[in-house]
């Protein structure tokens, strides 16, 4: 490959790409340049970049950026309520006795120690809980990894 078809290919490599993007790709590009000739001057250039890099970390980090907050807060505010929540909830209900109407009367550790001891179905429900983990687990893996490979085949 050319130097000059190389150079393209670097370009084109980050067409579209942020602000940031556009400035590591012209910084990779004159790196990847100063490979191939050797006559590169280090001096100047380093001191130019370490000035344009310094420039905008500078500016990088005062921006904040609140459009992937907002983004994520629907998702985030969903898992909260809907999976996080009666998830604790749940767990809090484990240390007391309740019917779900009446009042709760706290008994501690003592649910879990009648489940260990005196269920007979416990370690029945345990064993099948591990067999569908072993056996479905891989099995939706594959097929979903060759399914996304088979769609990025069809993309090309």
């Amino acid at each position: 490959m050319s130097r000059k078809a190389a150079g393209i290919w670097q370009l084109s490599m980050f067409k579209n790409r942020s602000k940031s993007e556009r400035f590591f790709k012209s910084f990779l590009c004159k790196f990847v340049s100063a490979l191939h000739s050797q006559t590169w001057d280090a001096q100047q250039s380093s001191a130019e970049t370490r000035k344009s890099m310094s420039r905008k970390k500078k500016s990088a980090l005062h921006k904040v950026n609140k459009w992937p907050y907002l983004f994520s807060a629907p998702f985030l505010i969903a898992y909260f309520l809907f999976s996080l929540y009666p998830m604790l909830y749940s767990l809090e209900l484990s240390f007391f006795d309740w019917n779900g109407i009446g009042t709760k009367t706290f008994v501690g550790v003592q649910n879990y120690i009648n489940l260990f001891t005196k269920d007979p179905l416990f370690f029945k429900s345990l064993k099948n809980t591990v067999i569908l983990m072993v056996f479905s687990t891989p099995i939706t893996v594959f097929l979903g990894l060759t399914v996304a490979y088979l769609l990025f085949d069809i993309g090309r």
